[in-house]
């Protein structure tokens, strides 16, 4: 039922959230150590960089289209089951996992539950005996299918790696192969995108669904 995985239980887990900040704090040290590593300007640095772009240059596009988004993908992965518990954590995010539970049933709404000032939560629309999410249906739909198969938090990663190898072919097309290269890279240390293709949220998706309307 939609019930099993009631409010009680998100606020559980989410009361665990804390215990990861220490985490999210690592995730962000990779980007930050980039930016601050290649904008010092220093010869030293610029060197390292010429050597590292070279060696990258020898490497097939494959590793990039292919290897990093995997790679992308598998670490957003555990990110979204290690680190996030594999449940919403914020409301929006139970907004959208609402929805998909309604559509992986094969239904747009569930019937209004007994007392329902108990099971109140923020964007979940109970009216005329119906129960439902008010988010746009897009992005639970594709959620559904991991809701149905029983891995909910695996479908933003996977999301999130097909936009990423996405975008190397955008990039390819609208400059060139270095700035697909680097434009990936960026993609595998950016710790926001990264989150976002770890929680219940639609941007991996918008991403993505950008990057095959621009091809």
């Amino acid at each position: 039922s939609l019930d099993q995985y009631g409010v009680n239980q998100y606020y559980e887990r989410a009361s665990l959230y804390g215990k990861y900040l220490s985490a999210i704090f690592v995730f962000l040290s990779p980007a930050a150590f980039l930016i601050g590593w290649f904008s010092a300007g220093t010869r030293p640095m610029q060197v390292t960089w010429s050597k590292l772009n070279r060696q990258a240059n020898r490497l097939p596009d494959s590793v990039f289209w292919l290897g990093v988004p995997l790679a992308f993908s598998a670490w957003s992965a555990w990110t979204a089951w290690d680190t996030i518990g594999g449940i919403p954590r914020v409301f929006d995010a139970f907004n959208y996992w609402f929805q998909a539970k309604n559509f992986s049933l094969g239904q747009l709404y569930a019937p209004e539950p007994p007392l329902p000032e108990l099971f109140r939560f923020p964007f979940i629309i109970m009216r005329d005996g119906k129960w439902y999410g008010s988010v746009y249906p897009g992005f639970s739909i594709l959620l559904s299918i991991g809701v149905k198969l029983g891995v909910p938090w695996l479908i933003n990663p996977i999301i999130g790696g097909l936009a990423l190898s996405g975008t190397f072919f955008l990039a390819r097309d609208m400059f060139n192969g270095k700035v697909a290269r680097l434009v990936v890279i960026l993609g595998l240390v950016s710790p926001f995108f990264r989150m976002m293709s770890s929680i219940f949220m639609s941007h991996a998706a918008a991403i993505l669904w950008v990057v095959i309307a621009m091809r």
